[in-house]
């Protein structure tokens, strides 16, 4: 790719004021600080490839679906989903953390939920803080502490391993164990802090119902989990974890699996 050139980044990136409200930070914090490794900022290809340019199209109006439907300004917008600070990280992926939370709104409010509203990282009782989940947001009266964690794409160097059993990726309930074990890992990660959250939230906000949402950044499962398939792992899971309510699997292909959303 070459050098980045900086200026020329600004300039494309200014041409989507909301994108551009969001990532300016970030560009300039790329530019000034990665030096090698660039090319796995997925932004920046979107930005030097011109036939990536239709994506920020997308992720333009996309975004401004979520801010209308958060009801709040550009500023907050950027704020509320760490924009300004959270992804000026030399972690790659963790644009993807920050979409999953934005985007899952549009999925939030096709699903039928409304008075949905982002809520900050903690919640502060007296002098202390305490950790909070994503979102609030009602469905039939009922108000869900909700809480998205992203399976990211991770080390899938097993997928080529020698010692790997011929035709072990084709047998099908591979992918879906595989799905499985990275969802119990991200559920039960850091102490079990996600039950942490979504307690805090449910109580705070005299919430009704707790709600998990996976976005899934494998491209395994994404490709070959049909819908069975994710419907059956959503039902394992609410078996493992009878706290959760509702569970809400969305893959790499964004299409989106519910557990008994209406009942």
């Amino acid at each position: 790719m070459g050098m980045l050139n900086k200026e020329k980044l600004l300039n494309i990136i200014s041409k989507y004021p909301l994108l551009n409200q969001c990532f300016l930070k970030y560009i300039i914090w790329i530019c000034d600080n990665v030096k090698e490794g660039y090319q796995e900022y997925d932004l920046l290809k979107c930005l030097i490839e011109i036939k990536e340019f239709y994506r920020l199209e997308i992720l333009e109006k996309s975004l401004n679906q979520s801010l209308d439907i958060l009801k709040i300004n550009e500023k907050e917008f950027c704020s509320k989903f760490g924009f300004t600070k959270s992804l000026l990280s030399d972690d790659p992926e963790i644009i993807h953390d920050i979409l999953a939370e934005t985007l899952f709104v549009l999925d939030l409010e096709k699903n039928h939920f409304y008075d949905i509203q982002k809520l900050p990282d903690s919640i502060k009782i007296d002098k202390n803080k305490i950790p909070n989940s994503n979102f609030i947001a009602t469905l039939k009266n009922q108000r869900y502490a909700i809480e998205i964690k992203t399976i990211r794409i991770g080390n899938l160097s097993l997928l080529n391993n020698d010692n790997l059993p011929d035709g072990i990726s084709e047998k099908n309930d591979w992918w879906g164990k595989m799905f499985l074990n990275n969802a119990i890992t991200k559920i039960e990660n850091k102490k079990g802090k996600l039950f942490k959250q979504l307690n805090n939230t449910y109580k705070y906000y005299n919430c009704d119902k707790r709600m998990l949402g996976l976005y899934v950044r494998r491209l395994g499962p994404s490709t070959l989990m049909s819908e069975f398939d994710y419907h059956n792992a959503i039902k394992i899971l609410k078996v493992k974890y009878s706290i959760l309510d509702r569970i809400c699997v969305k893959n790499y292909f964004g299409n989106v699996y519910f557990s008994n959303l209406y009942k």
